[in-house]
């Protein structure tokens, strides 16, 4: 469903050219887009759901997922931001996606990008075996050596971001970018893609170079 999600907004659609044309606006749109649309927002639903009766049913007071933290927030109402059940589905459904379809294009571009760089996977391998030496299984603890690995990862989102091109809205007033006046509320597209390989940032933009990350990665803690 995710993945249809996905192709549907890859779509060339008049609204992203004209945002502003009302008569751009009362133009139909894709019927299957807007059933895919409505069957993720109804899976989400349905989890969002489910915890909330569970959570009523007294079982909430075990291990708790991100579902239960945001749900403890809306119910708090700590955060100074309304969390209507709207806006929850609307977070999940961003979620689903990043957490499905970015993270298997990032893994699929990884191994690919290995691949082609005996030298780094060489790398990468020796880094990797020397920070699990002696363990039966992978523990997060072992993570923090793996310095090399995350440079590698750094590298593949740089050259192969899963989203080229990323909406953002102009919070401030006054705003210019290369001259053009950015009134407040004006939505912005980033082109990630251009940004990764602007020669003006990046020595050899076009190759696959963890080393160039490898100095800038704090340990974590």
């Amino acid at each position: 469903m995710m993945e249809r999600a996905l192709e549907f907004a890859s779509i060339f659609d008049l609204r992203d050219l004209f945002p502003s044309s009302r008569l751009v606006r009362m133009l139909p749109r894709s019927h299957k887009a807007e059933q895919n649309r409505r069957e993720a927002v109804r899976l989400v639903h349905d989890i969002l759901q489910h915890h909330e009766e569970r959570r009523a049913a007294g079982g909430g007071g075990g291990e708790q997922d991100m579902i239960d933290v945001l749900l403890r927030i809306q119910k708090d109402g700590a955060m100074g931001v309304s969390l209507t059940h709207g806006v929850l589905v609307a977070v999940w459904v961003d979620v689903f996606v990043a957490a499905i379809e970015a993270t298997v294009t990032t893994l699929q571009w990884t191994m690919a990008e290995l691949m082609a760089n005996p030298r780094v996977m060489k790398k990468a391998q020796s880094e990797i075996r020397h920070a699990l030496a002696g363990q039966g299984r992978v523990h997060e603890a072992a993570l923090g050596d793996v310095v090399y690995l995350r440079a590698v990862i750094k590298e593949t989102l740089r050259l192969h971001p899963p989203i080229p091109l990323a909406p953002r809205v102009c919070l401030g007033d006054d705003r210019k970018v290369q001259g053009y006046d950015v009134p407040k509320g004006t939505p912005v597209i980033l082109n990630l893609w251009a940004i990764s390989r602007d020669p003006i940032y990046w020595e050899d933009p076009e190759k696959f170079v963890p080393e160039r990350f490898e100095v800038n990665i704090l340990p974590t803690s």
